[in-house]
């Protein structure tokens, strides 16, 4: 009878179940490391990247807003504010900032910068601006973006509507 099984029939001629384990196996499992703990900090870790992962995404996306919704957002709130550049309403003031407005048709709102605006930036441009809402109502802008006008838009507005190859062989 092996040490385990000793003394676990205290009657005489009860003797324990067999369980298939000696005593070397059940020794073997009292000195074997314990693997929760690290897989618990594992899980920890990976959930932490996880989360840091998400909040830099969360952080880097920016939402496009028009005129008269930017005029409703708050002023800690970044954002991309699109619409088309206001007629004579660029210009730089003294020290070199540049000032103009953009418009969606409903609303229009004040835009500032401090750096170089793209040559395509002009009177109807189409423009992209990304920045923060001042508590005066002034979009304080770190970037401008103009849509560049395509020389092509005009040349195929103008050209006849053809069928290709019309004319050819006949």
């Amino acid at each position: 009878m092996s040490q385990f099984q000793q003394g676990c029939g205290d009657e005489e001629g009860v003797e324990a179940p067999d369980t298939g384990v000696d005593a070397d196996s059940l020794e073997d499992l009292r000195h074997r490391p314990n693997r929760l703990p690290l897989l618990g900090l594992a899980l920890l870790a990976v959930g932490a990247l996880a989360w840091l992962a998400t909040d830099a995404f969360q952080e880097s996306v920016l939402y496009y807003l028009t005129p008269a919704e930017a005029l409703e957002a708050d002023a800690d709130e970044r954002f991309r504010l699109a619409g088309l550049v206001v007629d004579d309403s660029l210009h730089r003031d003294d020290d070199g900032i540049l000032h103009f407005e953009l418009t969606d048709g409903d609303a229009t709102v004040p835009v500032r910068f401090d750096g170089q605006a793209p040559d395509s930036l002009g009177d109807g441009a189409e423009a992209v601006s990304e920045g923060r809402m001042s508590p005066e109502g002034v979009f304080e802008a770190d970037s401008v973006l103009a849509r560049c006008a395509s020389k092509f838009e005009a040349e195929f507005e103008e050209a006849p509507h053809e069928t290709p190859g019309a004319g050819f062989g006949s």
